[in-house]
């Protein structure tokens, strides 16, 4: 008979698998309090057991995920030579590309979040604000003219994230990641997402380009003589939304 104090996870999860590794005439009993399980075995499946619950009895990792949301113009990607629509910035290069984007002044830095969770454990992030799209009339009574409520329509705007790290074996995260862009556009809700997977070692920053609209700001300008227009300039400017997710394990 050998007790089985169990250090880092839930005897009753380790219970159902030991359960399935004794022999016909073993036995396991979970004692909940002390989260332990009591083995009753031959010696050799003992051993087997024993090696199974360690391996099974670990610390779980968590996870530090850090966002940043920021609006650039078309040609910031290209500058710093990140054409992709996905790119994987490895660990300590990130800082550069930050100092960049803090520089640049045609970039927006939108939203910077940060959040731990356990290996294996999605989380959710948001900076959003209600926004008012419209409006809906309620009346009361047989008459319409009796009673009339009038209400918003409102609906959450802003940079929305759910993410879920899972840290491997080699030490590499895998990292599914859905992020939501959302914003009132011609007084309309409009919303862009995308989901994507990635493996990436500790540290590393992955840049999804693409979330949002590209919107085209232009300005006319017209050249008259005596009230007649003889020319006109159209300047145009691509504007596009990139997440930057960087996720480390945490001590």
């Amino acid at each position: 008979m050998r007790i089985f104090s169990v250090q880092h996870r839930n005897a009753q999860l380790l219970y159902t698998v030991v359960k399935d590794l004794i022999s016909e005439q073993g036995k396991v009993t979970l004692d909940a309090q002390t989260n332990s399980l009591i083995v009753l075995d031959y010696p050799e499946n003992l051993v087997n057991i024993e090696n199974v619950i360690s391996s099974l009895d670990v610390q779980e990792k968590n996870v530090e995920i850090k966002v940043l949301v920021a609006e650039t113009s078309g040609n910031f990607f290209n500058n710093i030579g990140l054409e992709g629509g996905q790119v994987i910035i490895p660990s300590g290069k990130f800082s550069a590309v930050l100092a960049g984007l803090r520089a640049d002044n045609t970039s927006n830095i939108r939203s910077e979040m940060t959040v731990k969770t356990l290996s294996g454990y999605p989380a959710s992030l948001a900076v959003s604000k209600d926004e008012i799209f419209g409006q809906t009339v309620t009346y009361y009574g047989s008459h319409k003219s009796d009673v009339v409520v009038v209400s918003d329509l409102r609906q959450p705007m802003g940079d929305f994230l759910e993410v879920l790290p899972t840290v491997n074996n080699d030490g590499t995260i895998t990292v599914v990641v859905q992020p939501t862009i959302s914003r009132m556009e011609n007084a309309e809700p409009y919303q862009n997402t995308v989901l994507t997977q990635v493996i990436i070692n500790n540290g590393d920053t992955i840049v999804l380009g693409g979330l949002d609209k590209q919107a085209i700001q232009s300005q006319s300008r017209k050249t008259t003589i005596f009230g007649v227009p003889i020319s006109q300039r159209t300047n145009q400017q691509h504007r596009k939304t990139a997440l930057f997710l960087t996720a480390t394990i945490a001590d």
